[in-house]
This record gives C-alpha cells, structure tokens and sequence, in this order.
C-alpha cells in the first residue's frame, strides 16, 4: 500500500515534491525507499538534495533506492553530487562517486574540473571515476592534455593510460615532440606501474 502510494505520488509529479522529502526522513524505512523512487522518477533539484542526504540513510536499501534515484535523473544530480565528493564521509563520498560513475557522459566534464581540486582525496575520487567511466570520457580527457594546469594534464594522460583507448596515441606523441613534461610524467607514472 505504502508503495503505491509513493508510486502514485511520484507520478503526480512537482505538487507531491515536498510530501515525498518529508517522507524520505521519515521513521519508517521502507517508506523512506519508496519516497526516493518516487523522486527519481519526478527529478527536480529539491529531490536531488533530498537523494543526497538519503546517501547517507542508516538503511541500506534506501541509500540503494536514493543512488537509483539519482542516476535516473542524470544531469541534473551531477554538480550536487561532486560536492559531496568533498563531504567529510569516506562512506558518503564513495557513495557519490559510485553515482557519477553510473551517470557517466554528462559527469565526465565537471569530473575534469575536480582535476583541480585543493584536496587530494576529492582530486583521487574523480580521477578513479573518469577511469570507471572508460569510453566516453576519453575525448574530454584529451582535450584536458591541454589544459593551462599541469597536474590537470598529468592526471588526464594517467586516466588516459589506465583507459588504454587508442585515440590517445596521437596526443601522446604530439606531448612527447613537444616535451610537455606534465603529461610526460603522467605517462611514466602509469608505465612504472605497469
């Protein structure tokens, strides 16, 4: 009954927005579930906020339901999601990587930008997530090569490394004729690993 109720109101769509937040800290946990499903479907910024939070939910299937949620609304969650990644949790911060990985394509810019990022952790999160996203963040990664700030460059032809895509080749030796040292060491780092 309680979840089609949450069902019906995350059809009803805008109007049912707040009385769905309300339920999604509300006592009872499958309530709370429900409640984030139902605002994945309806994807508006106070639902994203809202699906954040319940990143952190003590039930294990409202936080699956919450991450869901966010992935079906895509974009939008994006840039809310990458501030998390600065969130003291490390439970909370995987939880918002694991997300933007599900996303993919329209995480991959804003994951690029953190490249940049004071805080070395949040710095490792998004570079471990263009990794995870592969394929698609490949060309933006390319174009990261260059970038005005070297450690963006280094940690673009690491990815890039690590991705192992072709389209990297050409890029790579362009760097390696003009001795950009950034992308250089970003290359040799992957290779000492390997």
């Amino acid at each position: 009954m309680r979840k089609a109720a949450a069902e019906a109101l995350g059809h009803i769509g805008g109007p049912a927005v707040e009385p769905l937040i309300a339920a999604l800290v509300c006592g009872d946990r499958d309530v709370r579930m429900y409640a984030a499903e139902a605002l994945g479907y309806i994807g508006v910024r106070p639902a994203v906020e809202a699906l954040i939070y319940a990143l952190k939910d003590q039930g294990v299937l409202v936080r699956v339901a919450a991450d869901a949620a966010l992935v079906r609304i895509g974009g939008l969650a994006v840039e809310p999601l990458i501030g998390v990644l600065k969130d003291q949790g490390g439970d909370v911060r995987k939880a918002a990587a694991e997300t933007l990985f599900q996303i993919g394509g329209p995480a991959v810019e804003p994951l690029i930008g953190v490249l940049k990022d004071q805080d070395g952790d949040v710095r490792k999160a998004a570079a471990e997530t263009l990794f995870q996203i592969g394929g698609p963040a490949v060309e933006p990664l390319i174009g990261a090569l260059k970038d005005q700030d070297g450690d963006v460059r280094k940690a673009a032809a690491e990815i890039l490394c690590r991705i192992g895509d072709t389209r990297a080749v050409e890029p790579f030796i362009t760097a390696l004729e003009c001795r950009d040292r950034a992308v250089l060491s970003g290359i040799a780092a992957v290779a000492a690993l390997g």
